[in-house]
């Protein structure tokens, strides 16, 4: 009897204990997806997920990394499966389907545990291809200057995305692609000279030509750029003067004469993520709503892709 008793005693004291295990483990660890409305045809969506600059946590489209359907096109994906995240570190997330269709890089922490990611139609070129375009994705519950899609510089030189790393910074960007494979990249297939290439991303990031001459210098690279004949920090510096108007354009956000481009789409999502840039904000807001946010790039950007729009994009709003 006293055997019977000491037994269903260790039984008990084992279940507790597993009882206490399942407590910890049943932190949700679980992210959400909400595919959007115009992915179609596909069979299964999957999870990439990485630490930022460091390694991933699984293989690009791997059983590992495969989402579960909750119906309606919600799909979740339980972290745990490839070890969770760590506290305190940044990752990076792509959500993707077979047919090849992918969200854009996206910021990542235990903070969005629990949340869902959605699509709001904001497209990027896509940072290791060109050719190709990534959808921007926004977790629902998170802040955008924070945990929205990761500023970078693309294997041409454009600068895209709108929320740096933490600890992340516009020399140090400009750093790592002088001094990766991306210049060679863009030197290659960007149809630019090096001045070129180099003036146009020390504008979209905001340098200085002085900035851009002591960093090249650091990094040691060897480049047919020369501070002499760099182009204005920013398209206004170049066009204004005390006796000449400036003519404003709905959409032209950088001034660049009523030309409407994914520049000006960078420079609002760059703003508005606590970035300095030269920015008309007049021009900038769009859908004239006396605010400038994500909604005033996307548009313009769905303008570029020949999209309709509710705004009057390209209209003379009056002279500076």
């Amino acid at each position: 009897m006293k055997k019977i008793l000491s037994f269903v005693l260790v039984l008990v004291l084992m279940l507790s204990c597993l009882a206490v295990t399942g407590v910890s483990a049943a932190e949700d660890t679980t992210i959400y997806f909400q595919v959007p409305e115009d992915w179609n045809n596909y069979k299964n969506v999957f999870c990439y997920i990485w630490e930022y600059d460091g390694d991933t946590l699984m293989g690009w489209q791997v059983k590992a990394g495969k989402c579960e359907d909750l119906g309606d096109k919600l799909y979740s994906y339980d972290v745990s499966k490839v070890g969770g995240l760590e506290e305190g570190k940044t990752y990076c997330v792509i959500f993707s389907v077979n047919t090849g269709i992918q969200t854009y890089d996206m910021f990542l922490s235990t903070d969005c545990y629990g949340d869902t990611a959605y699509c709001d139609g904001t497209k990027f070129e896509n940072p290791a291809d060109s050719n190709k375009t990534a959808i921007a994705a926004y977790w629902k519950n998170q802040d955008k200057t924070l945990y929205g899609p990761a500023m970078g510089v693309t294997s041409i030189g454009n600068v895209v995305g709108s929320c740096l790393a933490p600890d992340e910074t516009a020399e140090g960007l400009f750093t790592k692609f002088i001094t990766g494979p991306n210049l060679l990249s863009a030197q290659a297939s960007s149809g630019k000279d090096d001045q070129a290439i180099i003036d146009d991303l020390a504008r979209d990031l905001g340098l200085s030509a002085d900035t851009v001459e002591a960093l090249i210098a650091q990094a040691g690279v060897e480049l047919n750029w020369d501070k002499a004949n760099s182009a204005p920090a920013s398209p206004d510096e170049a066009t204004k003067d005390e006796d000449t108007a400036v003519n404003l354009y709905l959409g032209d956000a950088d001034l660049s004469g009523g030309t409407i481009t994914v520049k000006d789409a960078t420079i609002i999502q760059k703003h508005i993520a606590g970035f300095e840039v030269a920015i008309e904000l007049i021009c900038a807001d769009v859908d004239q709503n006396d605010a400038v946010n994500v909604k005033d790039a996307t548009t313009i950007q769905k303008f570029i892709a020949g999209l309709p729009v509710d705004a009057a994009i390209g209209l003379l709003l009056g002279t500076l």
